[in-house]
């Protein structure tokens, strides 16, 4: 997944639909300006005089996003969240001087080429600036004008001043370099095409693309002015395919088990009906939530089913979309839904894991067991406690640490790492666990993380120590 795509996808996670908002009392908030420092005051917002003199939080919201996805540092005045050595102010220059160092600034007057995923600055007066990123682009009927949907910090109505929530809105942009929104005007000063111009950072998208015939997914003309390809065009009926496709789920390269999101599902007395067959299922586990099949004929694939809101397996499918090559990553991805649950298809791997199964896994099994123990006991004495904010992700990424400096293989830290990655674009109480039913091999031997992210707040037995089990 490309720079483009991944910043989409993290940006989504947080503000899913066009009513979603992160406000000052939320701890995503605090996370992407780096950690509150005081009333008022976060690590890359600081302004005790209430002049805006060190930029509002447009910018240091756009720089929690980028340094979540792994941007170029010399585009970023910001250390990783919680780091040190961070400077007050300089975003907007450090932005686009980065930027141009790559080659991926542009032109206002090019912003048909404009995709979801890119960053754009506008001005509308003096000391005015703004940035944001794009969630989709509409070429409007005049053919010289496009309805772009952006993710914003800050400057969101009128007289909220620089701390504003963060939030979704619609503005007009013009092929001549102007934009206009519900409270505002003003000229674009310019663009970052995040990554370059190559198009296969965005599922579907390719240089000549025409639009669907649906009116969903396609390109829009090529502005003769520049040699960027097409713009990606997101329609409201559109939307919800295209957020599956950039998570991750339903690619339709040839290689995917499935080749792409099959929402009119039913599953009645063992049979899961899609739109296209019927797939005839024998349960073979339970756990807290998820309900694991196997297809008794066919592919013998493996299906799990969850309830709405339990992300265990969205994030093992993020994972693999990002790293498909690493076999320590289980190959699951989204295959749809019932009226009940979403269900997600996967080969079988053989499970519990075993050491004369696991051949040189169960070194590396044995090595991050122990990391996550010593992590837990670092930032989280005493395990039935509940845990401070931010707790659980400094264990996933202690353990992480371990492992590398233990030596697990390079494949498995890798593995780890993209898991602990994905985990933070959602509840911030998943937590590693590495118990024998969670892992498994593949029929080459390698050790696969096949479970071994949990929601805490989802659990109250692990989550409140004085909660029944039931």
């Amino acid at each position: 997944m490309g720079l483009r795509a991944s910043l989409l996808n993290v940006v989504l996670s947080d503000l899913p639909n066009s009513n979603s908002a992160i406000d000052r009392s939320s701890p995503r908030f605090d996370e992407l300006q780096g950690g509150k420092i005081g009333p008022g005051r976060w690590r890359r917002y600081e302004d005790p005089n209430d002049n805006h003199q060190y930029g509002t939080s447009c910018a240091t919201t756009l720089v929690g996003w980028l340094l979540e996805i792994g941007a170029p540092s010399d585009m970023l005045n910001a250390d990783a969240p919680g780091g040190s050595g961070f400077k007050i102010g300089d975003h907007f220059p450090r932005l686009i001087n980065g930027a141009k160092t790559h080659g991926w600034w542009r032109a206002p007057n090019t912003v048909s080429a404009i995709r979801p995923g890119d960053i754009f600055f506008l001005n509308h007066g003096p000391g005015t600036d703004h940035v944001g990123m794009v969630v989709s682009v509409t070429p409007n009927s005049d053919g010289s004008s496009f309805t772009v949907e952006t993710a914003d910090g800050g400057q969101n109505s009128k007289g909220t001043g620089g701390l504003a929530d963060i939030k979704r809105q619609v503005r007009t942009f013009t092929s001549d370099g102007r934009y206009s929104a519900a409270y505002s005007s003003g000229n674009l000063t310019g663009w970052i095409a995040l990554g370059g111009d190559a198009a296969d950072d965005i599922p579907g998208q390719h240089p000549g693309d025409g639009p669907s015939d649906d009116g969903g997914m396609g390109g829009a003309p090529t502005d003769t002015r520049s040699a960027l390809i097409p713009a990606l065009i997101i329609t409201a009926s559109a939307f919800a395919i295209f957020y599956a496709a950039v998570s991750g789920f339903g690619k339709s390269d040839g290689g995917s088990m499935a080749s792409a999101p099959r929402r009119k599902m039913m599953y009645k007395k063992g049979v899961l009906q899609t739109e296209s067959e019927s797939i005839n299922l024998k349960r073979i586990g339970r756990g807290t939530f998820a309900t694991i099949y196997r297809e008794t004929s066919g592919q013998k694939r493996v299906f799990a089913f969850l309830p709405p809101g339990v992300d265990d397996k969205k994030i093992a499918a993020l994972a693999y979309d990002a790293m498909p090559d690493n076999p320590h990553l289980p190959a699951i991805e989204y295959f749809g839904s019932t009226p009940d649950f979403d269900v997600y298809v996967m080969p079988f791997y053989r499970t519990p894991l075993r050491k004369d199964a696991a051949l040189g896994g169960w070194d590396d099994y044995k090595t991050i067991v122990g990391c996550l123990e010593e992590s837990e006991d670092r930032y989280r004495p005493g395990k039935r406690q509940p845990a401070k904010r931010g707790v659980d992700r400094r264990v996933n990424a202690g353990t992480v640490r371990c492992a590398k400096k233990h030596g697990v293989s390079a494949p498995v830290a890798e593995a780890l790492g993209e898991l602990q990655g994905m985990s933070k674009h959602f509840s911030p109480k998943y937590i590693f666990e590495f118990s024998p039913r969670n892992l498994a091999t593949d029929d080459d031997g390698n050790l696969v993380l096949l479970d071994v992210l949990f929601d805490r707040k989802l659990v109250p037995w692990e989550y409140k120590p004085n909660a029944a089990r039931k």
